[in-house]
Parts: C-alpha cells; sequence; structure tokens
C-alpha cells in the first residue's frame, strides 16, 4: 500500500503506507501521520500540490478514512517512517 501525491505534470510522489499499517490494530480509529519531508525526498514539490493525496494498493485492502488533514505531527499516533 502506498499514497501518493501529484504536483503538476510528470511530478508525483509515493510513500510506502504498508510497514506503517501493518503494525496498526485492527477494527481501532488510528491517526496516522505521513510527514511532508517523506513526500520530497520522494520527489514532490510540496509547494505545488495539486493533487494532495491518493491511496493504492497491488493488492486488496479493506481501509476507512474518516479525516485528511494537513497538520502538525504531534496529532498522530503513529507516523509514516520515511528514513529508508
Amino acid at each position: 500500500a502506498w499514497l501518493s501525491v501529484g504536483c503538476g505534470t510528470g511530478c508525483t510522489a509515493r510513500v510506502a503506507l504498508a510497514p506503517t499499517l501493518a503494525k496498526l490494530p485492527v477494527g481501532q480509529w488510528t491517526r496516522v501521520g505521513v510527514p511532508l519531508k517523506c513526500l520530497a525526498k520522494a520527489g514532490a514539490d510540496v509547494a505545488k500540490l495539486d493533487r494532495p493525496w491518493s491511496v493504492g494498493t497491488a493488492g486488496a485492502m479493506t481501509v476507512s478514512v474518516s479525516r485528511v488533514a494537513l497538520g502538525a505531527l504531534d496529532q498522530a499516533e503513529q507516523t509514516v517512517d520515511c528514513a529508508r
């Protein structure tokens, strides 16, 4: 699973979500944060985002999303690690 964003013609970035999602408890709401630096590291120009987010997977996945927001990572209960 991944989160992707678009930032104009030929500008896109994809960040892996699977390692973070695999740690989450099933059936429980959890706030997951994706640092903008992860998107920038993956190639996005975060100052020009025109497709704020989409989620994709190569297989089957069931996920519920109740809110998408730009905000401080201190509000997230789990944060995607993009150090790799």
